[in-house]
């Protein structure tokens, strides 16, 4: 079961890449990464873990388009002990060279959140700063729009939300750089607060090594739950 999970979520980032970047004749506008890790255990504990991602960015003159999907799933002793598949897609239009207006949508589905799945859409304003950096950007963005959710036990809910986000990249050497990526979510039941940190170094060609770290905290949660969430994750990649 805990392979078949994996190949049908691998199928689905290769499937979805490929459809991305043929959707546009010019390919090369498009970059990003494709990459998987996977580690198992034996002996006196049997474990398997497994993560996957897919994220993509094009640029063109007047719009800008990014697209990212995870998946991790783990598993001890035969037990499926975390499950998580994550997807969001953002649409930039420039109407000043520094500032655009966006879109932004997500999905998520977390099996051991305490929400059965969550999901967002935003409109909103931003803009880029550090222009003057070749190898740096710096998006602030500011967005209205609702969330669904539903909670573990409980009927589905649909609110208004507002959300605040930043993402900063230095791309300090060809296919290698850091990045910080900050979130805040807020609602008439929960706010939602991110961090992911991050590290691509390439090893050689277009294989590159990915490391990330994720914070995650949620206001309110159901009894049982923790509010804190903390994933460290490092993946094989492939960037284009």
């Amino acid at each position: 079961m805990f392979f078949t999970k994996i190949i049908l979520f691998v199928t689905m980032l290769v499937s979805t890449s490929s459809l991305v970047l043929a959707a546009d004749e010019n390919k090369s506008s498009w970059k990003g990464e494709v990459g998987a890790g996977y580690v198992a255990t034996t002996g006196n504990t049997d474990t398997s873990k497994f993560n996957a991602k897919a994220e993509g960015t094009q640029e063109k003159v007047k719009w800008r388009h990014h697209i990212k999907a995870t998946a991790l799933n783990s598993d001890s002793n035969g037990v499926t002990d975390a499950e998580r598949y994550f997807i969001a897609g953002k649409s930039d239009f420039k109407y000043k060279e520094n500032s655009y207006v966006f879109g932004r949508a997500d999905y998520e589905t977390d099996k051991f959140s305490g929400f059965d799945y969550q999901y967002t859409i935003t409109l909103g304003i931003g803009h880029r700063y550090l222009k003057n950096y070749p190898k740096m950007t710096l998006d602030v963005d500011a967005g209205l729009g609702m969330k669904g959710f539903k909670a573990e036990g409980q009927s589905s809910d649909i609110e208004g939300l507002g959300r605040l986000s930043g993402k900063y990249i230095w791309e300090f050497r060809e296919k290698s750089n850091v990045s910080e990526e900050v979130s805040a979510e807020f609602s008439n039941s929960f706010d939602v607060y991110k961090s992911i940190t991050g590290l691509t170094v390439q090893l050689i060609g277009k294989l590159a090594l990915g490391l990330s770290y994720t914070i995650k905290y949620t206001s309110d949660v159901s009894p049982g739950f923790k509010n804190t969430d903390t994933e460290t994750v490092i993946n094989l990649l492939y960037t284009f």
